[in-house]
């Protein structure tokens, strides 16, 4: 990942604190330049255990190196890789895109990639259409790839896809993910994960980046 992509990425963490964090610790691109950033994440995780109570031994460690190295925090050896292909995705001069590129190249170094990485149109949790169905070519692959550890999404949750969310579509992919006793890991390249993403991701045992 080049310093200057990270540069163009609003920080942020996933937690119940982290709009205030992500307002605090916003940077555009004039200012703050050279920050370390997986520094940045190691205190802002210790600062929300504080507030929290909750214990950061594992915490801390696993939040920044899942940014840089997401395979080290995927558990389980056999990982489908889907990836949002929108427009959105290629704005930021490409940064978004190597970003994803280089979270996969993690994930294929410690792990056994099924297939090449499934790209979809969009993110929508969405059974009843096909168009910006994240859920509906989710479905086809694990058909196809019996015996799945794992699944790690990638996104940048832009343009509102959520918009598109129908029940069949959540009930489906709930199904598909605890059916086979698979984990879901969701990773953004730049907007909050959305919250039925969140839910999903921490009922199967996986985690949100």
């Amino acid at each position: 990942m080049e310093p200057d992509d990270i540069g163009r990425i609003e920080f942020r963490l996933t937690s119940a604190d982290d709009e205030r964090i992500r307002r605090r610790f916003h940077r555009d691109d004039g200012g703050l330049r050279g920050w370390n950033w997986v520094a940045v994440t190691a205190v802002a995780v210790v600062c929300i255990a504080a507030i929290t109570g909750s214990d950061v031994s594992s915490t801390g460690t696993g939040a920044a190196n899942a940014w840089r190295d997401p395979g080290s925090a995927v558990r389980g050896q056999r990982v489908l890789v889907v990836a949002d292909d929108s427009g959105s995705m290629y704005d930021q001069d490409g940064a978004f895109i190597r970003i994803r590129d280089s979270q996969v190249d993690s994930l294929r170094r410690q792990h056994q990639i099924v297939e090449q990485p499934l790209l979809t149109s969009g993110w929508a949790i969405r059974a009843l259409n096909v168009d910006l169905s994240v859920v509906l070519p989710i479905e086809a692959a694990v058909a196809r790839q019996p015996g799945l550890d794992a699944i790690y999404f990638i996104s940048d949750f832009a343009r509102g896809d959520n918009a598109w969310d129908d029940v069949e579509g959540y009930a489906l992919l709930s199904r598909l993910i605890r059916g086979r006793g698979i984990r879901l890991y969701v990773a953004s390249v730049n907007e909050p994960v959305p919250a039925p993403f969140v839910t999903l991701a921490e009922e199967s045992g996986g985690a949100v980046f």
